[in-house]
């Protein structure tokens, strides 16, 4: 995804797991996030609470390999 929004001519920061994406959303604002609903390290909703309650403007968009509409009623639950 990094590299289609590069490619487009948007700027975007790539974190592979939610560590790394708390370190970027602690000192960045962001328009859009798009997040995985599974992290290597954690559940992607939690990471999704945490961004909505610090930057309640930033779009959030899940995103999955899984084809189960209950991880999308989950998301949208948690603020996506």
């Amino acid at each position: 995804m990094g590299r289609v929004l590069k490619s487009r001519g948007f700027e975007s920061d790539i974190a592979f797991s939610g560590a790394a994406a708390r370190q970027l959303i602690e000192t960045h604002e962001y328009g859009l996030a798009l997040l995985d609903v599974r992290l290597p390290d954690e559940s992607g909703y939690g990471l999704l609470e945490e961004l909505r309650a610090k930057h309640p403007d930033t779009a959030v968009v899940m995103i999955s390999g899984v084809d189960d509409p209950e991880l999308g009623k989950a998301a949208v639950e948690h603020g996506a």
